[in-house]
């Protein structure tokens, strides 16, 4: 008897818990969705007009309908937007670069829309680690020169070793954009960053630029021409002379600004005459490697992501201008391009009276390019259907 007692009171209480825990959820629920119910009341999860997230609207959109809920949703590339207006559900119709689950992605006025590429074999980082590094990029250097910012319009992070074609048993990356871009002709972007740690240029300076030309877009490339896909592609930022390309920059993410010495496990080491601005120096750590001592108060030592982003648009600069290399960079056959007066600082005394001009201190804020670049970059932009 007893024991039977002990059963029903277990049962009670455990009905007691369970109707408890209904009460409090259906309370939280109804909190959170009550504007469902409520015929005079709108309410948006994503917060209005929000293409990124994948909202649900909870309201009517006419008196007539019995309809409460509203999900944002793909028709092929075309993203539904579902939000309130007042106390009424509205419909937004959008066609974007491509759509996915409720979420859109679209090409952006007066920023640079920019695809990135990550080669997995080489790096593990996160969609995070990308955004830090282009909004250094664009912060620092891009909007507060041109009043234009980088827009990541999408990451792909694919394993080089599986997915890019080879030439001579090296990544071709042309033949990567042609595989990537041709399969997904909604998705061309205004600039190509990959992260690769390839042998060469991008290894031992940090990257470099090239042109991607759209084969199927030029009227010059014969059979690869498509007519109907013309009016698809349209960059904000066009090349000059050029206006069916894509500026590309290959980049060593893992790149060490004012790497010093050759045993990572000493500290004591001394540079050689070759490292550290041409001078004999101690190494010391900083940023989780050895670095020059005399580099250390520099604005791309005083974090892990600057020298990287400063490559990422120092290379975007690249393509807009036409002059030798030695003139694109900033230097003094920059300032005579200026018509700057340097006559104290002549290239015999480079090293000493250059480097300690008030003409030095400016190469840092130009991302290392001539001034007379940034302005291209700004007349090259146009309007875009």
């Amino acid at each position: 008897m007893k024991h039977s007692i002990k059963i029903m009171i277990g049962v009670i209480l455990g009905l007691v818990v369970i109707l408890t825990l209904f009460l409090i959820q259906g309370d939280f629920v109804q909190g959170l969705m009550r504007p469902a119910y409520d015929t005079n009341k709108c309410y948006d999860s994503d917060g209005g007009q929000n293409y990124d997230v994948k909202g649900t609207v909870y309201g009517k959109m006419s008196t007539r309908s019995n309809r409460t809920q509203y999900t944002d949703y793909c028709d092929g590339d075309t993203l539904i937007e579902y939000y309130c207006e007042g106390n009424s559900v509205k419909m937004q119709k959008k066609q974007s670069y491509k759509c996915s689950d409720g979420v859109g992605t679209f090409k952006e006025t007066n920023a640079v829309d920019t695809l990135v590429i990550v080669n997995t074999d080489d790096y593990q980082i996160t969609e995070e680690d990308v955004k830090n590094v282009f909004k250094i990029a664009g912060d620092y250097w891009l909007l507060p020169k041109t009043n234009i910012k980088f827009h990541v319009v999408k990451t792909e992070f694919l394993s080089f070793e599986e997915n890019c074609p080879t030439q001579e048993g090296t990544c071709d990356i042309i033949m990567l954009l042609d595989e990537l871009l041709h399969k997904d002709k909604g998705l061309f972007p205004e600039y190509i960053v990959v992260f690769y740690n390839e042998e060469g240029t991008a290894h031992i300076q940090g990257g470099y630029q090239g042109l991607y030309l759209i084969n199927w877009l030029d009227p010059l490339q014969g059979s690869f021409y498509e007519p109907e896909s013309e009016q698809t592609y349209c960059n904000e930022f066009a090349v000059p002379d050029s206006a069916y390309s894509i500026p590309y920059a290959v980049t060593d993410y893992g790149h060490k600004f004012a790497a010093c010495g050759y045993d990572e496990d000493n500290t004591t080491i001394i540079s050689d005459m070759g490292k550290c601005k041409g001078e004999e120096t101690s190494c010391i750590w900083k940023n989780g490697y050895q670095m020059c001592s005399n580099s250390q108060d520099d604005f791309y030592a005083q974090g892990k992501y600057n020298f990287l982003a400063s490559i990422i648009f120092h290379e975007l600069m690249h393509s807009y201008a036409n002059d030798p290399i030695e003139i694109e960079h900033w230097g003094v056959l920059c300032a005579e391009k200026l018509g700057w007066d340097i006559q104290n600082y002549s290239l015999e005394e480079f090293s000493d009276a250059w480097v300690n001009s008030p003409f030095a201190s400016l190469g840092e804020e130009y991302g290392g390019m001539c001034p007379y670049i940034w302005q291209q970059f700004v007349k090259s932009q146009q309007v875009c259907p």
